[in-house]
C-alpha cells in the first residue's frame, strides 16, 4: 500500500517521503475550504518506489489550509494522501488540525482554526 508523509515545510517546498509509490505518479496541492487540486509541476514522485522528495510550492497558490493527494498522473487516480502528525514543527506556515497554512506573498499565516 503506497504511504505519502509530510515531513517539514520551508518558506518555498513541502518536504515529504514516500513509499510503495507507483511509478507516474505526482503530487498536487488540495485546497481544504475550496476542494480545489492544483497539480504541482515537480517530478519527485515520477519514478515511484520508496524515497523522500521537495514538493515546490507553486508562487501563485492562494493562501489557505492544504494537503498533499499523490495521484496517477494519467488519470488523475487517487493514490495516497499526506497525513500530518499533530505536534509537526513548522519552519513557515502553521500546522493546523492535519493540514498545513500556506501564506500569500508578503503575509503572515496563523492557523487558528482557518489560515489568515
Amino acid at each position: 500500500m503506497p504511504a505519502f508523509n509530510y515531513v517539514s515545510q520551508s518558506p518555498t517546498s513541502i518536504s515529504v517521503n514516500y513509499a510503495d509509490m507507483p511509478a507516474k505518479a505526482e503530487a498536487a496541492f488540495v485546497n481544504k475550504e475550496a476542494g480545489a487540486k492544483t497539480v504541482s509541476p515537480s517530478t519527485a514522485l515520477s519514478k515511484g518506489g520508496i524515497g523522500s522528495a521537495a514538493i515546490a510550492i507553486l508562487p501563485n497558490l492562494p493562501a489557505g489550509q492544504y494537503y498533499l493527494l499523490a495521484q496517477d498522473h494519467a488519470t488523475q487516480q487517487y493514490i495516497a494522501q499526506t497525513p500530518f502528525p499533530r505536534s509537526a514543527s513548522i519552519h513557515s506556515g502553521y500546522q493546523h488540525g492535519g493540514y498545513f497554512c500556506i501564506a500569500s506573498l508578503g503575509r503572515a499565516a496563523r492557523c487558528g482554526g482557518k489560515c489568515d
